[in-house]
């Protein structure tokens, strides 16, 4: 089994960027590249770079790259490097010569990447917004800040809770917005009376002074 190296995995998050996965059979290496609007590089035009996956926008590059390190992909990825031939060529340009084996190998890859996108298959996470990330269930959201000791720990809570879950959120973003969420709760809750005990205990978490009605 040959050891593909595994490239730059960052996507592009620009709207209408089209990202892939391509692996370089000459030089044993896979990588994410982009494009925005249509076309492609010339050596994927050329048959000699294999288009091996498509990938969200969302896809966090750490965990891709850990999970294309893995030996199943790395057998896999191997396979289908061992299917090229050689550049012929044609007159005009050097082509890309591969095996019939190349298509189908590269087509259970492909299913094998959106699987584990999708979480059935575990390894590569996906980047969401925290703050679309926490108001998704904000009761549950308040429920559990409302069991730590403070704003930075229930932050933490909520990055490890979605990590569990496939998901990356960022720190920082995540505190701002877990902050916001418990500021709106503080102000609904300082208006009723058998809840201002939780909205005194949600203000010690954001450091803020409950005023009530």
């Amino acid at each position: 089994m040959k050891n593909i190296e595994v490239g730059d995995c960052s996507v592009c998050r620009v709207s209408g960027a089209s990202n892939w996965l391509l692996l370089d059979p000459e030089n044993l290496s896979v990588s994410v590249t982009f494009v925005i609007g249509s076309g492609c590089s010339e050596r994927q035009y050329n048959l000699i770079d294999m288009r091996v996956g498509d990938l969200p926008a969302d896809v966090d590059a750490d965990s891709l790259a850990e999970w294309l390190r893995e030996p199943e992909q790395q057998k896999q990825l191997s396979a289908i490097a061992d299917c090229f031939v050689e550049t012929r060529w044609t007159g005009n340009n050097h082509v890309g010569q591969w095996t019939g084996d190349a298509e189908s190998l590269r087509d259970d890859f492909h299913w094998n990447l959106q699987d584990s996108l999708s979480g059935g298959g575990g390894g590569v996470r996906r980047c969401w917004d925290a703050s679309e990330w926490l108001n998704g269930d904000p009761a549950a959201t308040v429920s559990a800040a409302l069991k730590a000791e403070d704003l930075d720990a229930a932050a933490q809570n909520e990055v490890e809770g979605a990590l569990d879950e496939g998901v990356v959120l960022n720190s920082d973003d995540t505190r701002t917005a877990l902050k916001a969420i418990l500021d709106n709760a503080i102000d609904e809750w300082a208006d009723t009376d058998q809840d201002q005990t939780r909205a005194r205990k949600l203000g010690e978490l954001v450091d803020r002074e409950v005023a009530f009605r």
